[in-house]
């Protein structure tokens, strides 16, 4: 993995008018927030921030004042009314462009949609990553303080006052308070050192003593309790005890350097040994589990929190410690106890991608993962969607993700077995497809919204949404689509690709395919499909289920309704094509000793962690037992079994064919 430790360059604040006196000062704010002054509980997570002081004996109504990111706009942004600082007080707005006070009535953009919530924060119109050159506090048009400035740093270094009343930079920010940490000069770019550990993170048998040191670091501050280290943490001094499952996380904070980044080594003392490899993540408890602002408490999407991370192999061998960032996903399952977490690798964090083979395909770099929880199988068979990887994978042109079970502890405390998985990001196209060009990658996904959502860019009648890209050459492909010239259709949509697709939503009865629906290309690829969500496939209640004219009773409906399945199908070349392509699979890739052979395996590797999973998770509705969860695993063995001739069938009733397969 590279780490991203690029030095600031010289920040230059060219002019601020600053009267010291002044009843109302800019105090402090940030350009580039990555982990300081959470939002979560509004908008955003970690938004770009203004902090005003009031410089007065006596409170200060902010009525008639406005704050802006352009000097010729003064009156960019209106405080709202019945805004107040006390005496000798301080309010921070967040520069997130959601133009609001605290107290409005809003939703949030995803799964219920309906929900309210009421903001707790002042949100200016703009955004100081977009207009990152001028503050402006002004009454009227006149202007009370104002600052100017050129940047272009690490995150989470704050430009506020000193007690001097001079700029300077702070690398331990204060919002809400007094600048009361160390102010350092605007022009200092030099970072301290990593924090290094004498014994290196793993499984333990017995306690270890663990010595901290920094290549020129004089002052080490450390917390073991998932916490980010500041000047008001413990400050070391001797090596640390480390009797019980601990997760040390350490950095450097120097008096003339800027702040050292994070480092982080999980200690797994006594604990059971485990057979699939563990994924330690380590974070401030407050960012998972506050009434207000906690990510997993409150169900916060969209939206992310810092941590430390670690990968241990199965013989408890720490592999990687990296910076990164999680945040609920799926669509509905994040409301399971047993959350499920994106992965974010990022430059902000410190970390440009990671470096690992974490799966059996040999693909290294990853900038975003999964830790899925199995979805709708969390609580049965805990496989469905897990066996789609081995099922497919060098056997179709429809690509999933892969996978591979990993346990995770969760600030040091087990929190049961996930599913790895990378995700549908340009790197994942570029790593899995050497020779494409991200740069022009259009994807598109279905998408569930409210009544009248309007479906996102123009293509509400399609159900579809654009995740990155431009629209122009979807709506090209589907009028192509209609226009039945297979020859041209051929063109611009790999029919092997969508036509694995359409067979394994058939095959293993994914009733919710209609809103897992995500297909791609770039401009040198076809348009391709992608296997996502099969964790309502493969019940053997649904063995006789024809997915060709039945939505299984979801609400994706038949497939029949799909716009471009539709269309092909009218195409006496294409349904010879598609027939013969089923069988094909059907009789090799899906044959039914190979199937029961990939199920056998992944219970195999997995039966010796479901005992703990199941005692973590039996009181929330998880699975009860190893031998209900083998049951249940079983029908799904049943159903790979089975379910080939009924495909067959069924693809021979659609297009009115006879003889064999």
């Amino acid at each position: 993995m590279r780490l991203n430790y690029l030095l600031m360059t010289m920040l230059v604040i060219s002019i601020y008018n600053v009267n010291v006196i002044a009843e109302l000062q800019i105090n402090e704010f940030v350009a580039k927030n990555a982990t300081t002054n959470p939002d979560l509980c509004d908008y955003t997570d970690y938004s770009d921030w203004i902090e005003l002081y009031n410089n007065s004996s006596s409170e200060v109504s902010l009525s008639g004042y406005y704050l802006t990111s352009n000097k010729s706009k003064p009156q960019k942004w209106a405080i709202p009314s019945g805004a107040k600082i006390p005496a000798n007080g301080y309010l921070v707005f967040f520069c997130d462009g959601y133009d609001c006070a605290p107290g409005k009535d809003d939703t949030r953009p995803y799964y219920p949609f309906t929900a309210k919530f009421t903001t707790q924060r002042y949100h200016t119109n703009f955004k100081l990553d977009k207009d990152a050159e001028f503050v402006g506090l002004t009454k009227g048009s006149v202007f009370v303080d104002s600052v100017t400035y050129t940047i272009n740093s690490l995150a989470d270094i704050s430009i506020g006052r000193g007690s001097d009343g001079k700029w300077h930079k702070f690398d331990q920010p204060t919002p809400a308070a007094s600048n009361s940490t160390t102010a350092k000069p605007l022009d200092l770019e030099t970072r301290s050192s990593e924090v290094t550990f004498s014994v290196k993170g793993g499984f333990y048998s017995s306690g270890q003593s663990v010595a901290l040191s920094s290549d020129g670091g004089t002052s080490i501050y450390y917390t073991t309790n998932g916490s980010t280290p500041t000047v008001k943490s413990s400050k070391y001094s001797s090596a640390i005890s480390i009797k019980s499952t601990s997760t040390i996380r350490a950095r450097c904070i120097d008096d003339d350097k800027l702040a050292g980044p994070i480092s982080s080594s999980t200690y797994l003392i006594n604990e059971k040994a485990r057979t699939i490899p563990v994924i330690s993540i380590a974070t401030d408890s407050m960012l998972l589990w506050d009434k207000t602002i906690g990510l997993y408490e409150n169900g916060y999407k969209l939206k992310e929190i810092p941590v430390s991370m670690e990968y241990f192999t199965n013989d408890g061998k720490q592999a990687f410690s990296i910076n990164a960032a999680i945040g609920p996903g799926s669509l509905t399952s994040y409301e399971c106890p047993q959350m499920p977490m994106q992965v974010a690798i990022r430059p902000k964090y410190g970390t440009d991608f990671l470096d690992y083979q974490l799966f059996s395909k040999p693909v290294t770099k990853f900038n975003r993962l999964r830790l899925r929880n199995s979805g709708d199988a969390w609580s049965t068979n805990y496989i469905s969607d897990n066996i789609i990887y081995p099922m497919t994978y060098k056997q179709m042109d429809a690509l999933n993700q892969a996978y591979t079970p990993v346990v995770v502890y969760l600030n040091g405390k087990y929190w049961g077995v996930y599913d790895l998985r990378d995700d549908f990001f340009p790197m994942f196209f570029k790593e899995n497809f050497k020779d494409i060009d991200t740069t022009t990658l259009d994807q598109i996904e279905a998408t569930m919204l409210p009544s009248g959502g309007g479906g996102g860019f123009g293509m509400a009648a399609e159900g579809k949404k654009l995740v990155r890209g431009s629209t122009t050459a979807y709506a090209s492909m589907i009028s192509t689509v209609k226009s039945g010239n297979y020859n041209a259709i051929k063109e611009i949509v790999d029919v092997n690709s969508f036509s694995d697709f359409i067979l394994m939503v058939a095959y293993g009865v994914n009733t919710s395919w209609g809103h897992n629906y995500h297909y791609w290309k770039t401009a040198k690829t076809k348009w391709q499909f992608l296997l996502v969500d099969f964790d309502q496939a493969f019940k053997y209640t649904g063995l006789s289920t024809n997915m060709f004219n039945s939505g299984g009773g979801s609400i994706s409906g038949a497939l029949t309704t799909d716009t471009i399945f539709s269309n092909l199908i009218k195409i006496s070349e294409y349904k010879n094509f598609f027939a013969q392509r089923c069988a094909a699979h059907l009789n090799s890739t899906l044959a039914p000793a190979r199937v029961s052979g990939i199920v056998d395996s992944i219970e195999n590797v997995l039966k010796p962690e479901m005992a703990d999973q199941a005692t973590r998770w039996k009181a929330d509705k998880g699975i009860q037992s190893v031998s209900a969860w083998q049951t249940d695993v079983d029908d799904v063995r049943k159903f790979v079994t089975e379910r080939p001739p009924y495909v067959i069938n069924q693809i021979k009733n659609l297009f009115s064919l006879s003889g064999t397969a």
